[in-house]
């Protein structure tokens, strides 16, 4: 470049151009140019927008029943499932009420009805029937208040529930002659056994009877399943007034 020789004696001075000062703050690539860097608003990374917090929703309330203890001497099927029972008012939810038939203009309603046996043998008195699924019973409620109670169970429970009943309510009494008569098979003993007393509540005599064959539904025996029977002495049966198709969710009413 002239501008950078050194002057020649006799010669003119060459004119000399100003230096360009270099903006501060630019970067130059290797051969001089500047590099043009990017706006702060360029060089941010991009912020993705929060989705807002959802609201917790608040637990829905559980749904408790409430029971009181009974006497030592009022004989009940479960727990607490005894004759003069109250019928339940539905509860608002319909998916969480009983499947209930009406009877002589609504005088008489059967319902299926969860039976609160101990830990200890619910999960042995479970069934899959036409009658029901799980550990329940068939309640007859007349004129608002329960006169019959039935269940059937697996019938190989048999001894253990004959044991939880004694242990509450003492010794059994054995009720023989109670013979059945399976198809194509010769007759044969139905084991049978009963307790007895008077109920302090209706004050009425009360029995509470288990078969280890349910015979009485009409028809031929069921050789599954046995049954058990809460009822006063002046208690309506519930079969055959009640099929089992009234049973059915399909055919009933709620």
């Amino acid at each position: 470049m002239l501008e950078d020789l050194p002057d020649m004696p006799g010669a003119m001075p060459a004119k000399r151009s100003p230096l360009k000062k270099r903006p501060k703050n630019v970067r130059f690539d290797a051969l001089g140019a500047p590099v043009e860097e990017p706006s702060p608003q360029q060089s941010a990374k991009p912020v993705k927008p929060t989705k807002p917090a959802a609201k917790s929703e608040e637990p829905k309330p559980v749904r408790t029943v409430k029971t009181r203890k009974l006497p030592g001497n009022v004989l009940a099927v479960g727990e607490t499932v005894h004759i003069g029972a109250e019928m339940p008012p539905p509860p608002d939810d319909p998916s969480e009420r009983n499947h209930c038939v009406d009877k002589n203009g609504g005088d008489t309603v059967f319902c299926i009805e969860p039976v609160d046996w101990p830990p200890q043998l619910r999960s042995k008195l479970r069934v899959s029937s036409i009658m029901y699924q799980g550990a329940q019973a068939v309640i007859r409620y007349d004129n608002g208040k329960a006169t019959r109670i039935q269940a059937i169970y697996p019938n190989d429970s048999f001894d253990a529930l004959v044991s939880y009943f004694s242990g509450r309510f003492g010794k059994s009494t054995e009720v023989g002659g109670n013979t059945i008569a399976p198809f194509a098979q010769p007759r044969q003993e139905n084991p049978t056994v009963q307790w007895q007393r008077k109920d302090p509540l209706s004050d009425k005599l009360t029995t509470l009877e288990v078969r280890k064959y349910d015979d009485s539904r009409g028809g031929f025996p069921d050789l599954r399943h046995g049954t058990i029977m809460l009822y006063a002495s002046d208690s309506p049966s519930i079969f055959p007034e009640l099929s089992a198709l009234d049973l059915m969710p399909t055919t009933g009413s709620n």
